[in-house]
Parts: structure tokens; C-alpha cells; sequence
């Protein structure tokens, strides 16, 4: 049997923000090829975790590890895609296409002032090609329903060919037409190209549904499972997290 090798440590991480304790001790690994959903409560410390893992924020006491780099080094090599929270709806009121866009994110590839080769090329066609926005390459992104939004920030993620890619509330303000075609498309990255993925979901029934498995976030890391055990244990994990009876919620997405 063959052991994957680990892409994301967490060892004994905490953080503050202006003396208010964000993260407490929170230590967990991912192998690569792993599809793991992120689930907590508002200021659980979710989008904190994953600006360290990224290297967005620098951590001040543990450390982060990804393929054994800084996180900083890791995204500078591109080793990571991040779409951060309500990029999609974000009022961006700028005349870029979308093949613009998602070449912005083959940028960490070449460096300032490089020159795009033809292996940076293929990567970027080859981004759009995987999430479907091709057909509307010299469209302007201000034009763009919440899903075609979705797929383009999705690729410009791609466009550096990450073995990692992380979302933070991805579906937020997009149809459920769309969310059902986004879930395909992770599965799809997952399993036929075997990135590593970690999503960020108040939609926990969808998380439960799609994933291999899940780190339960409240400051502490209240507990990880598999997504068998999360569909088991749904009550006893919800209530360690929200501290009061909830079911796996059934949420109804607006329309973009």
C-alpha cells in the first residue's frame, strides 16, 4: 500500500488578534489527495486558519508546514490555489476578461518582470479548459453570473498548477444549479488530478455529502472525522461546535 505523503502539518498553532485568543493549540495533518471540508461557527477562527496556511498571515506561536516548506515559500512556488471568502460577490467594477483574470494567477510562476512560456500558457488554457470558462475567455468578469464568477476565480486558483486548493465559503451568493456544478468540479480536480482541497462550508450537510473527511473548528479543533462519522455523530459534533441542538442543516442558496 502505498503512504501518500503529508501536504499540510499543523503543529500546536494558536493565534490572537489584539489580545483576543483566534486559535487555541489546533495541530492536524492532510495527505496529499485528501478532500477535506472546514466547518465552525462566525469567528470560529476558520478563515484565520487558512490565511496561515497560506501565508497570507505569519504565525505567532506553532507552525505550518506544506509539502515540508513555509507556507510563505509554498505560495510563492504556486503549490497553492486560494479563492478567499465572497471573492464571487465582491463588486470588482473592472474592465479585465476573464482570460485576464486567470492569468493573473500564473503570476507567482514567472516573477516580476518574466516572460510567459509556453508551459505557463498551456497552464492557463488548461485552467480554463478544467472549469469550463474558456467559452467566455474575452468576456469582461463584471459581466458574469455568481457561478461563471465561481469557475473564473476557480481557475485564476488553477492557473499556477497548485497540488493544493483552498476555499473559504465558496458558494456563498451563487444558485444551486451552480453550487451542484461547483461540487462536480471539485470532485472531478480530486480524484482525476488528485489535488489536495479544503473547503470552508456553512452548508454542512454538502460538506458531510462530498468529503473524505472533516476538521471541526470553534478556536479549539473540536473534533476530525471521517464523513461517515460526521453523518453518524451529526448531533453530538454540532453541539461540541454551536454548544446547542442543531440537525444538518438544509440551506436554500439565493440566486446569483
Amino acid at each position: 500500500m502505498q503512504i501518500k505523503e503529508t501536504a499540510i502539518k499543523v503543529e500546536s498553532l494558536s493565534f490572537s488578534y489584539q489580545n483576543t485568543r483566534i486559535l487555541e493549540n489546533v495541530s492536524f495533518e492532510i495527505k496529499q489527495g485528501e478532500y477535506v471540508g472546514l466547518i465552525g461557527p462566525n469567528g470560529g477562527g476558520k478563515t484565520t486558519l487558512l490565511k496561515l496556511i497560506t501565508g497570507l498571515t505569519s504565525s505567532q506561536k506553532g507552525k505550518v508546514r506544506i509539502h515540508g516548506l513555509t507556507p510563505e515559500k509554498a505560495r510563492r512556488k504556486g503549490k497553492i490555489g486560494y479563492v478567499p471568502q465572497r471573492i464571487v460577490q465582491a463588486n470588482i467594477q473592472c474592465p479585465a476578461t476573464v482570460e485576464e483574470v486567470v492569468t493573473s494567477g500564473r503570476l507567482s510562476n514567472i516573477g516580476i518582470g518574466g516572460h510567459f512560456r509556453k508551459s505557463d500558457l498551456k497552464a492557463i488554457e488548461t485552467a480554463m479548459l478544467d472549469t469550463d470558462v474558456e467559452k467566455f475567455r474575452h468576456r469582461s468578469i463584471d459581466d458574469l453570473s455568481g457561478g461563471e464568477k465561481q469557475r473564473v476565480f476557480i481557475a485564476r486558483a488553477l492557473a499556477s498548477e497548485p497540488s493544493i486548493l483552498i476555499l473559504d465559503e465558496p458558494t456563498t451568493g451563487v444558485d444551486m444549479k451552480a453550487t451542484k456544478n461547483f461540487y462536480s468540479l471539485l470532485k472531478d480536480l480530486n480524484q482525476w488530478h488528485g489535488m489536495t482541497i479544503i473547503i470552508v462550508s456553512h452548508d454542512i450537510e454538502a460538506v458531510a455529502k462530498e468529503v473524505d473527511s472533516v476538521l471541526c473548528l470553534n478556536r479549539e479543533l473540536v473534533s476530525t472525522c471521517k464523513h461517515e462519522d460526521m453523518k453518524h455523530n451529526s448531533k453530538e459534533i454540532l453541539n461540541a461546535l454551536y454548544g446547542s441542538d442543531k440537525t444538518i442543516i438544509h440551506h436554500h442558496h439565493d440566486h446569483a
